[in-house]
């Protein structure tokens, strides 16, 4: 089991995309003013979660094994401890809402609260073994995914603040992904009401299996990405880090 949720956690990245699959496959509705509204609204916050969060903990947002050389407890860790997935979580609702349906957005949150639960206990088991008392503290005090009003007065190493171009230039596929994919939405929208005023096929539902197929090449790529980089990395795609004491910290 261990193993298994190591292996979730080193390739997260490639599971998020079929979060999408449900509400492509579900049939969609008209869209509205309240459609882009919701949906704007979640991108945006989804974003404005990522990017605070990526400025506290740098460079570790995007590894591939759980650890950490100290305890981030400032800033938005102080108030709750996965900004970052749940940034993501956001902005995947919100882009469901602007494309595909309303009652499609919990659905979506659902499986991703889901898939980060099992991600978010396998990080926070390996930091406990890792920092001992000083992190079951943290735990005890600071929400998994709610936020606390007022911040963690905990100890901890001073905490650096990650420069904005930096976290700009690491962050940039997000949000040229999540601002692209708002921008267009209407645009889809129209184009999908021109071909149907026109009698014709639309392709965002016949056949399903073009979007469906789609996203599934996406998390294929994305898988064969991480793995080309823990090959060169580690020797081995198959090689999944587990950190189990404070002499086995992550690069």
């Amino acid at each position: 089991m261990d193993s298994l949720m190591a292996f979730i956690f080193t390739y997260r990245g490639t599971l998020f995309p079929l979060a999408f699959i449900p509400p492509v496959v579900l049939a969609s509705e008209q869209h509205t003013l309240l459609h882009y509204l919701i949906g704007f609204i979640l991108v945006v916050l989804g974003l404005t979660l990522r990017i605070v969060g990526v400025r506290r903990i740098g460079g570790r947002a995007r590894v591939h094994s759980a650890g950490a050389r100290h305890l981030m407890t400032s800033g938005i860790y102080g108030r709750v401890r996965n900004p970052l997935y749940e940034g993501n979580m956001l902005a995947a609702g919100g882009l469901t809402a602007l494309y595909f349906s309303m009652w499609s957005v919990p659905l979506v949150l659902l499986l991703l609260v889901a898939l980060y639960t099992i991600i978010a206990r396998h990080e926070e088991r390996c930091l406990e073994l890792q920092m001992g008392d000083t992190y079951i503290k943290y735990l005890q005090e600071v929400p998994r995914w709610f936020f606390r009003l007022k911040p963690y007065d905990g100890s901890s190493a001073p905490d650096p603040i990650t420069p904005w171009s930096v976290v700009f230039k690491r962050e940039k596929f997000f949000i040229f992904t999540c601002t692209g994919l708002t921008l267009f939405s209407p645009l889809w929208h129209f184009y999908l009401s021109q071909l149907s005023f026109l009698k014709m096929p639309i392709p965002s539902k016949y056949p399903v299996l073009i979007p469906t197929a789609a996203i599934v090449l996406i998390s294929i790529l994305l898988f064969l990405k991480i793995a080309a980089r823990l090959q060169r990395k580690r020797g081995s795609w198959l090689k999944i880090d587990r950190v189990t004491d404070s002499k086995n910290l992550p690069v």
